[in-house]
């Protein structure tokens, strides 16, 4: 078991396409979400996210050949790549949302907002895995709205 983990983490660090996965993904086991009793399109949602495919302009900017440093976000004013990090955590859109979502959070790990995006992200899919997931889904329902309804 241990040389095929070496050998996932050796392909992990290999795929520039992981960028956001290898910053929290450290063991080959089933994740906890995945053994929760979510919904089809919760789980999608979650693991579209975690693989870093859900449709942020990080992704999509990919199939128009957009220079990554160009596929800022559309909803804020920081003009920063809209990666998951930034989806997760700085978008000024989801401010209220992550408000909501943060007070809660540190009710558990009264620390949190002064951990790295890696030690957060270990977290919250490990241990708050729902409560991430009805965030992401809010925000990105939210991010739906913005975009398409305006």
């Amino acid at each position: 078991m241990k040389k095929q983990e070496n050998e996932w983490k050796a392909n992990i660090l290999r795929k520039p396409k992981l960028r956001f996965y290898k910053l929290f993904k450290e063991t080959l086991e089933v994740e906890n979400y995945v053994k929760f009793n979510l919904t089809a399109n919760q789980r999608s949602v979650t693991a579209q996210l975690r693989a870093g495919i859900l449709p942020l302009n990080i992704e999509t900017g990919r199939f128009r050949n957009i220079k990554l440093e160009d596929r800022l976000c559309t909803l804020c004013n920081l003009k920063a790549v809209e990666s998951e990090t930034h989806f997760l955590f700085d978008c000024r859109c989801y401010e209220n949302l992550r408000r909501k979502f943060l007070e809660n959070i540190c009710t558990y790990y009264p620390n949190f907002n002064a951990l790295s995006y890696e030690n957060r992200l270990c977290i919250l899919f490990d241990q708050k895995c729902r409560s991430l997931l009805k965030f992401i889904l809010d925000c990105f329902n939210l991010r739906k709205e913005k975009l398409f309804n305006s």
